[in-house]
């Protein structure tokens, strides 16, 4: 209870929050009926987000499984209404509250059902439910369905796999990322970061810059449930074999967890990069709002794993916000290569500075990883 006053009133939050998303359709009369289907989706989405981001780190990979085939359904609609309206800064407000109340509703959802079928963040082997062998054995159904559709429907097949191959790599280095986070070990952290923001720039370069289309729906699914399920069980695997865990850090000096000299280094490779390029002014932005944005979701992230949810809350706020101006510029800007470098860099920076930032208030306020 002492945590929650420390932050104030969840509640409290999150109406003043409906009251500014309100506020934002009454702004753009002639665009009400597209926020509202954005705002729709945008809960949904992040709803099943949550869910998917608690599955990632506990011991129940069915439940993982079944979360990711949830959220892409709706993610891939998200981008799709995005990419088509241009990221139209009319719907950043709209879009933020969205996914915030979303976000809150699926951490406070996915709680209960962890509760019902016993899942925890307890890596260790255990002896599967009746209940977990039932929705497994239906999981593979619906990726045997998947597969069946990716190879009878689809005209060009390469493409087809091209793409599930892709977002199958982008979600084992995700599950490694997002596991990475919520344990103490920094070196892990910054190789997951690096390796993953390749994919993911590669990845969502290609697939916006064609539109995001309908048609590579399935295969997308496809790849992205496969690399989850493996990347989950990859990173446990990992981590019992480095001994990374989740709460290790309220014991320890946090300011020790700090990688300073990889930080310098990545700073160096930035302004460096920036000197040489034709547009300096904007790749220093771009790493800035890439270091905002993984600061951000290294917060949601840890915070979405722990027991304080107006903490969680306010770390969505910051998070959703910031990613839809990142994206957007990436957009803009045509995902052109020399964008790359200065996003990786500044992301990894980001993503380690916001796992400490996050570690120190979870120490002091004593917010751990299991209510």
């Amino acid at each position: 209870m002492a945590n929650e006053k420390r932050f104030g009133s969840t509640s409290k939050v999150l109406f003043v929050l409906a009251l500014i998303g309100a506020a934002s359709i009454c702004y753009a009369p002639g665009k009400w009926l597209e926020i509202c289907i954005l705002m729709a989706l945008s809960y949904a989405n992040n709803a099943a987000y949550s869910m998917v981001s608690r599955s990632a780190v506990r011991d129940n990979a069915t439940y993982h499984a079944f979360t990711m085939l949830l959220s892409n359904v709706v993610w891939y609609s998200v981008l799709h209404f995005l990419v088509m309206e241009n990221m139209s800064l009319v719907l950043f407000v709209p879009y933020t509250v969205a996914t915030v109340w979303g976000s809150f509703t699926g951490a406070k959802a996915s709680m209960r059902i962890e509760k019902a079928f016993g899942i925890t963040t307890n890596p260790e082997q255990k002896k599967p439910s009746p209940k977990s062998l039932l929705a497994k054995r239906a999981l593979f159904a619906v990726l045997g369905v998947l597969c069946v559709v990716v190879v009878i429907r689809e005209h060009n097949l390469f493409a087809s796999l091209t793409i599930a191959g892709m977002v199958f790599a982008a979600d084992v280095g995700f599950s490694l990322l997002r596991r990475s986070r919520n344990t103490s070990n920094t070196t892990y952290h910054i190789v997951a970061s690096l390796a993953y923001s390749s994919i993911w720039y590669a990845l969502w370069g290609h697939l916006s810059l064609k539109g995001l289309p309908v048609a590579l729906f399935a295969p997308y699914c496809f790849g992205s449930v496969s690399g989850a399920l493996f990347g989950q069980h990859a990173s446990q695997w990992f981590e019992r074999k480095i001994g990374a865990t989740a709460d290790a850090h309220l014991s320890a000096n946090t300011k020790d967890m700090i990688p300073w000299k990889a930080i310098a280094f990545l700073t160096a490779v930035i302004v460096t990069f920036a000197c040489f390029a034709k547009n300096p002014s904007f790749l220093l932005l771009l790493a800035g709002l890439s270091g905002a944005q993984q600061i951000a979701f290294s917060l949601v992230s840890r915070s979405r794993n722990r027991i304080n949810m107006t903490y969680h809350v306010l770390a969505s706020c910051f998070s959703n916000s910031i990613w839809f101006l990142t994206f957007r510029e990436l957009q803009v800007k045509q995902w052109t290569p020399d964008l790359y470098i200065p996003y990786a860099a500044g992301a990894a920076i980001g993503s380690v500075t916001g796992v400490v930032s996050s570690m120190a208030i979870e120490k002091k306020l004593h917010v751990t990883s299991e209510a």
